[in-house]
């Protein structure tokens, strides 16, 4: 099958905001996210061939950018029990086609290859420009730019679908 990635959502941090409530001096302050994380693979999986499946002795996978296959970006040999590889490190913003190949004593069988090709993405970078401010005694106002990298390593490359904000209020604990 063909896998497809969507982002659906991108975290507002707010890094520096007058504060709006004393919080207990025994809480410690909350980390940040993890930094540095990514997915520059893909997970290839296929079904073994209709028949003479007990004869084969493995697969071969390829990756390409090109969809002829006129050159190859990466290959996986795949022992026979195997119907599933991850191909790794791939190009962030690239999109891949696949193939996968049976062999046995006698060759390599005829490939089954992807008709679109599958783009490696992350999730999008954070935001900048956070600000808040109170528009009532009630509510208040969170503005931001959108992230410099939309997970392809573009700013609009892949549409942002919506923006999670999250806040904590935190109880001074006066009655």
């Amino acid at each position: 099958g063909v896998y497809h990635s969507i982002v659906r959502s991108a975290r507002v941090h707010v890094t520096s905001l007058p504060p709006l409530a004393v919080a207990p001096a025994s809480v410690s302050a909350v980390p940040g996210g993890p930094a540095g994380a990514s997915v520059r693979s893909i997970i290839v999986s296929w079904e073994e061939p209709p028949s003479g499946a007990e004869f084969v002795t493995g697969y071969i996978v390829e990756l390409s950018r090109a969809a002829s296959f006129s050159s190859v970006d990466a290959s996986r040999e795949v022992p026979a029990a195997n119907r599933t590889v991850v191909v790794d490190p791939l190009v962030k913003g690239a999109c891949y086609y696949y193939r996968v190949k049976a062999r046995n004593a006698g060759g390599i069988g005829p490939p089954l290859a992807s008709s679109a090709c599958v783009s490696v993405v992350e999730a999008p970078s954070e935001v900048s420009g956070v600000s808040l401010r109170a528009t009532s005694d009630t509510q208040l106002l969170a503005e931001w730019r959108p992230p410099l990298d939309s997970g392809d390593g573009t700013p609009g490359g892949i549409p942002i679908l919506e923006y999670l904000v999250e806040s904590v209020v935190l109880s001074t604990g006066a009655v």
